[in-house]
């Protein structure tokens, strides 16, 4: 089916990487959980939760800068794709 919509291929997240993908965020040691994650990212290139993960974790160690970076490849990403209205965030008015 994707092939006959002409999905790319880099869109896709197959069952397993997702399965991957929370094998590695039950990982208690943050150093490793990134170096996993990292190694995730060909198969994740248009996953927002994945880059989100990828930044929380970069946080977690303190890498700041990388954790900036990662958080606007997630804005790019999503850009678009998300809500971004007052009910969204539980606001009244």
């Amino acid at each position: 089916m994707a092939q006959k919509r002409h999905i790319q291929d880099s869109w896709l997240v197959r069952g397993d990487d997702l399965d991957k993908l929370d094998a590695a965020l039950a990982e208690a040691n943050p150093e490793t959980k990134l170096r996993v994650l990292q190694r995730m990212e060909r198969f994740m290139t248009c996953y927002p939760p994945y880059y989100y993960h990828v930044a929380r974790t970069q946080q977690a160690q303190g890498q700041w800068a990388n954790a900036v970076e990662t958080y606007s490849k997630l804005a790019k990403l999503g850009h678009g794709h998300f809500r971004k209205d007052e009910m969204l965030c539980g606001r009244t008015r």
